[in-house]
């Protein structure tokens, strides 16, 4: 199976082997090697999927099998490189995320000198906590998978162009404003492409929240990440810095059904799904 990585050649700065992310500061580059190709050993297409964030360059010499790209960082964000067959199925991807400079965290004094560990995050605190599996497809079942491009997901939109955002996937924004069918926003991705869109969103709200330093058990963890998917809200987070937990779960479940079943979560430590009691 095709599948990018950091060869022993490579830089590896900026490179967080645990999350397999490449953390590049604005307008410089990094290598990544593409190992594998396509059934049948199609070559794959290699680029970005926001051209926006970066832009990536095959280098020469380049074997049907192991290739190099160097991927250049244009704005703060986050992308995928994604490697797709002809039919437009991704096959490999790897996590890009240009920041404005990177922060080395200095190695655990478990590694050993010279070892292969890497030790070198993006800017900020490396991520203290992560989503668990459970909160993962609770987060996936409220948000429920469509494969097909749309901007209209509320009464609103339907007569104010204004209020549409091209979404697709488990609810993954693409970008403010309609979808452009001239750009490629048609049609459907696959289940693969959806599950690449949902894993980058999962890391960006993974890493917003662990920015917070806030103390929280694994399913108010879940909860939270949870509310920064759907729209976060600033008062829960003067409570949760002075310990009143009682009153972050009153924020978590004003505004519907789904906040309802999000403070479920905070409190009872229960992943309730939609339609279920």
């Amino acid at each position: 199976m095709a599948h990018f990585f950091k060869s022993d050649s490579s830089d590896k700065r900026g490179y967080d082997a645990s999350l397999n992310k490449q953390f590049i500061e604005m307008g410089r580059t990094s290598d990544v090697t593409l190992f594998g190709g396509g059934e049948a050993g199609e070559k794959l297409v290699v680029a970005l999927n926001d051209s926006t964030v970066g832009r990536a360059t095959e280098t020469p010499p380049t074997p049907p099998d192991l290739r190099t790209f160097v991927v250049r960082g244009d704005r703060v964000g986050n992308a995928m490189l994604e490697a797709k067959n002809s039919q437009g199925a991704v096959w490999a991807f790897m996590q890009i995320e240009v920041v404005e400079a990177l922060r080395v965290i200095a190695p655990p004094t478990s590694a050993a000198p010279g070892g292969k560990s890497t030790t070198v995050n993006g800017a900020g605190d490396a991520p203290k906590m992560v989503t668990s599996e459970a909160g993962k497809q609770w987060i996936k079942n409220s948000e429920a998978l469509r494969l097909d491009y749309y901007d209209i997901d509320s009464q609103a939109a339907v007569t104010d162009p204004s209020k549409r955002n091209c979404t697709v996937g488990w609810g993954h924004l693409l970008h403010r404003g309609p979808c452009d069918p001239s750009k490629g926003e048609a049609g459907t991705i696959t289940q693969a492409q959806a599950d690449a869109y949902f894993q980058i969103d999962l890391l960006g709200k993974e890493r917003f929240v662990n920015s917070k330093k806030f103390s929280l058990t694994q399913t108010e963890f879940d909860a939270l990440v949870d509310l920064a998917f759907n729209s976060w809200r600033k008062a829960v987070e003067e409570p949760l810095r002075g310990g009143d937990k009682a009153a972050a779960a009153d924020v978590l479940g004003a505004g519907g059904e789904r906040a309802a079943r999000r403070k479920t979560l905070f409190v009872e430590g229960r992943y309730v799904d939609r339609g279920q009691e």
